[in-house]
């Protein structure tokens, strides 16, 4: 039996989509979950092939291969890897920014954006992308959430607020 993630969002269709609409092959078992459920998942062995984050496959470079030209990128603005903002990012030192468990590489690259190009130092919270938007609500705590995936896509742009697609 071969032990297939599957990332239920709309940019990996073009990968999985031919499995998981034809039949369904007696030797082939689809296991969903977000892109860091399956990145666990995989380095525990409980999968045997699985679309990985980049910062994945740079953690585990001697044990994990990749397949040559495909790939989920970008040279520019993906609307699906978004740093929603309700201040200036110089303005986030210090202050709460909620990263979603789901993700993996686009944690790392907003952390490597804010902290090393930047120099300003948030505070990380984690938040589960499925249970509720972070920035609902007059709160001020926090004041800034990175959203990727379909939920990126469909969030809606409240007054107040800036995106910063980190793609671009």
């Amino acid at each position: 039996m071969l032990r297939l993630g599957n990332i239920d969002y709309s940019n990996c269709y073009p990968i999985h989509g031919p499995v998981l609409e034809g039949d369904r092959l007696a030797w082939l078992q689809v296991v969903d979950g977000t892109p860091s459920d399956l990145n666990r998942r995989l380095a525990n062995g409980e999968l045997d092939l699985a679309p990985g984050s980049s910062i994945e496959l740079a953690r585990h470079s001697r044990e994990y291969g990749a397949l040559r030209g495909l790939c989920i990128g970008s040279r520019g603005p993906v609307e699906s890897i978004v740093l929603v903002t309700r201040k200036p990012l110089e303005a986030l030192d210090g202050r709460t920014v909620a990263l979603p468990t789901a993700s993996a590489t686009s944690r790392c690259l907003l952390r490597i954006l804010l902290e090393t190009r930047l120099q300003v130092s948030p505070r990380w919270v984690d938040f589960d992308q499925a249970d509720r938007d972070p920035l609902d609500g007059e709160r001020s705590d926090p004041e800034a959430a990175l959203y990727i995936g379909d939920v990126a896509l469909r969030r809606r742009v409240r007054e107040g607020e800036t995106v910063l697609d980190l793609g671009a």
